[in-house]
């Protein structure tokens, strides 16, 4: 007996809340397209420019994932890692760049490393891992 009413919850797919993620990224260019595919996995997605601006948002959000780029303009993107490492241990770190040496010059060793450029899968994969 189905009513013509009954909409279908699109909510069965995804039972949990979405992650909150974090783009550290000062190529503006870099930054919205990363975002784009981040909103597209069904993240909810938070963009920033710098680290002092990460900092900022991890201050009043709650975040799951960090994905910074390493060379970012004052405080570098592992500089940026090691912070929040120290204050918000859970936060997963994820180092979008194409300095592979990045999760090791951090020192944290369950850091996630993407390689620039990536995709929307490549992304995916990372994000899924862990």
């Amino acid at each position: 007996d189905q009513t013509p009413h009954a909409q279908p919850d699109k909510q069965i797919a995804s039972p949990t809340v979405p992650a909150h993620v974090l783009v550290v990224e000062d190529e503006p260019l870099i930054l919205m397209a990363t975002a784009d595919m981040l909103d597209e996995l069904g993240y909810v997605v938070h963009e920033v420019g710098s680290a002092e601006d990460a900092l900022d948002i991890l201050e009043r959000e709650r975040i799951d994932v960090l994905l910074t780029d390493v060379g970012l303009p004052q405080m570098s993107g592992t500089d940026l890692a090691r912070m929040v490492r120290d204050r918000w241990p859970t936060v997963r770190i994820v180092f979008a760049s194409g300095d592979e040496s990045a999760k090791s010059a951090s020192g944290i060793l369950d850091a996630l490393q993407l390689s620039k450029p990536f995709t929307l899968d490549s992304l995916q994969s990372v994000l899924s891992d862990g």
